[in-house]
């Protein structure tokens, strides 16, 4: 379903290798996700293998610290969101991986990395909304 909404966004510069390389890698990060969401879609019990035998819950616990917001970030939310939800095991190891956000952070556990993940959308002062 994600495939048909997905449209490969074209290098802006083409004489830019980074760029294409970082288009790439977006793409890549974007189907493997795509091909995660279809198992978990088929079978749901394979959740908690994916999460004890991988280290997935770290990549999108990292993937979705970026600042910048993209269909990627997006996209690693809604599978973090659908692994955790699906079994208690998952989330007894959200809760206890060690996730290192930046080079200079300390590693914190899998709560504290969603805690600051969701941060930036918090509301400065509740009353002047």
């Amino acid at each position: 379903e994600r495939l048909k909404e997905k449209e490969v966004n074209s290098n802006p510069n083409p004489s830019s290798a980074t760029g294409q390389v970082e288009t790439t890698e977006s793409s890549g990060v974007y189907y493997t996700l795509n091909i995660l969401e279809n198992i978990l879609d088929y079978n749901r019990a394979v959740a908690d293998q994916i999460c004890s035998r991988t280290t997935i819950l770290i990549f999108l616990l990292k993937r979705i610290q970026k600042n910048a917001f993209d269909e990627n970030k997006l996209y690693a939310s809604e599978i973090l969101s659908i692994l955790v939800q699906t079994s208690t095991q998952n989330q007894s190891i959200l809760g206890t991986l060690d996730v290192t956000i930046s080079d200079s952070d300390t590693g914190v556990n899998g709560v504290d990395a969603l805690l600051i993940a969701l941060s930036p959308y918090r509301k400065k002062d509740a009353a002047s909304s």
